[in-house]
């Protein structure tokens, strides 16, 4: 990791990252690689800036669904022993 003490970094090297797992878990993964390229008076700079965009969906879990479904068949089943006139 390379800095210049302006919040600026760069990273000079190679890195290897596991993406799986998000796969599974509904999300987007996107990643885009643009050259870069600068001149300057003394001399030439080239590199490349990769861009990682992750989106990641909210999916309820099961459990979730299961709990709104009883709670659902427990306001039926109060409704029905008292009677649409009693509420």
């Amino acid at each position: 990791m390379l800095g210049d003490g302006n919040g600026t970094h760069g990273f000079n090297g190679t890195d290897y990252y596991t993406l799986a797992e998000l796969y599974g878990a509904g999300a987007s993964v996107t990643v885009s690689t643009i050259a870069e390229a600068a001149d300057f008076g003394d001399g030439d700079v080239n590199g490349y800036v990769t861009l990682f965009n992750v989106s990641v969906g909210v999916i309820p879990e099961p459990a979730t669904l299961g709990v709104l479904a009883l709670g659902a068949a427990g306001v039926a089943l109060r409704r029905r022993r008292r009677g649409i006139g009693q509420l």
